[in-house]
This record gives structure tokens, C-alpha cells and sequence, in this order.
């Protein structure tokens, strides 16, 4: 248990860990399959008659 609470925790846990990275390979995922799947649904409707 913490010594006290407060929102310096929080500030101290996100200076710890390496949340640039983890934010970045999020990005490195979502943003093509955002992409791709309105890829897909923009061909699928100009293929339906």
C-alpha cells in the first residue's frame, strides 16, 4: 500500500513506464486497420448493383 494518496501516483507510474512506446505501436496498429476496413466497405458498396 502506498505511503499516501494522491494524483503524484499516477504521475510517478506514467514517468516509470515507457508510455510513448505503448501509445505509438497502438497508433502502428489501429490507424491501418481503420484504414483497411474502410477500404473494404467503400469497395463492398460500389459493388453492390
Amino acid at each position: 500500500m502506498p505511503e499516501e494518496f494522491g494524483i503524484f501516483n499516477y504521475a510517478y507510474a506514467i514517468s516509470r513506464m515507457q508510455l510513448p512506446t505503448y501509445l505509438w505501436n497502438s497508433f502502428i496498429i489501429t490507424i491501418p486497420a481503420v484504414c483497411f476496413t474502410l477500404l473494404l466497405f467503400t469497395i463492398g458498396n460500389t459493388l453492390r448493383p
